[in-house]
């Protein structure tokens, strides 16, 4: 069986910029932290590699939170 190759990171085109995802980021937590501000908030972490942008969506709530995997 053959490995499969993949182009160095450097080659592949740039889909969104890092700061349009900062923002929108940004975005969601003060929305969400707005519309949870008097309930229990859990953010559920369904794929593995999605535990970062949990973080960073964590990061950007002005109200507390609960993470589960």
């Amino acid at each position: 069986m053959s490995e499969t190759e993949f182009p160095p990171f450097d080659t592949l085109p740039v889909l969104i910029d890092a700061d349009l995802i900062r923002k929108r980021v940004e975005e969601l937590g003060r929305k969400i932290s707005e519309d949870y501000k008097n309930q229990p908030l859990i953010l559920l972490v369904v794929l593995k590699g999605s535990f970062l942008f949990c973080a960073d969506l964590a990061r950007q709530l002005s109200i507390p939170c609960r993470i589960e995997f």
